[in-house]
């Protein structure tokens, strides 16, 4: 991302998001940000550590923003946050925030599914490979920090949704980790937040992200 366009992306990112309460005044900083043709992606990130326990939040931007734009189109944006899980341990990784967009139409529209993923990765894992019905992505790595976005599903929605507050969809993925020496595992299980996912927000353009743990 040129920085100018960085600067445009984020600001039309953090302006869709908005205060996130739960956060306690934490900031939230960039992580990861990359442009595919006029489609860019984005994960902020924040900890906010008052009180006993910390809360990590997870912020996930996607939208049409040409190169040397200065407007963001279709922009969706996704936020989780819990307890958070301790660093993977040698060799793993964790399962963190799903989002599942609808690109050009809203949740309702009839848009193109995009999904956003992102987690934490062990001190000796080079790549991570997730495979999502019938294709496979590859995550972008920084500082022990994973992320994924694909033109596609990361949940089969085929059945109708669980009442709220009892669960989610069940993500549909599988991931295969290429370790510092060459070794590839395939078929890896992450480590999960209470052996489950985290709770996934699924915003269109107008939803106001929330929380979940």
């Amino acid at each position: 991302m040129a920085a100018a366009d960085n600067a445009v992306f984020e600001t039309a990112c953090r302006a869709q998001v908005g205060h996130l309460e739960w956060l306690n005044g934490a900031p939230l900083t960039v992580r990861l940000a990359e442009r595919r043709g006029d489609y860019v992606a984005m994960l902020l990130t924040g900890t906010s550590s008052d009180g006993p326990t910390s809360v990590e939040a997870s912020v996930s931007c996607v939208g049409l923003l040409p190169t040397g734009g200065t407007e963001v189109e279709d922009l969706t944006t996704g936020a989780s946050g819990g307890g958070g899980l301790a660093l993977p341990e040698a060799g793993g990784f964790t399962e963190g925030a799903m989002s599942q967009f609808t690109m050009g139409g809203g949740l309702f529209g009839k848009g193109d599914p995009a999904s956003f993923v992102d987690g934490k990765v062990g001190p000796d894992v080079a790549a991570l490979t997730i495979h999502a019905f019938g294709q496979t992505v590859q995550t972008s790595i920084k500082d022990g920090t994973y992320a994924a976005w694909w033109p596609g599903q990361a949940f089969d929605l085929s059945e109708p949704l669980p009442t709220s507050g009892e669960g989610g969809p069940e993500p549909q993925l599988t991931y295969d980790v290429t370790l510092t020496d060459g070794t590839v595992l395939t078929d890896v299980a992450p480590s999960r937040p209470s052996d489950g996912v985290s709770e996934t927000i699924v915003c269109p353009p107008t939803c106001a992200p929330g929380s979940g743990s």
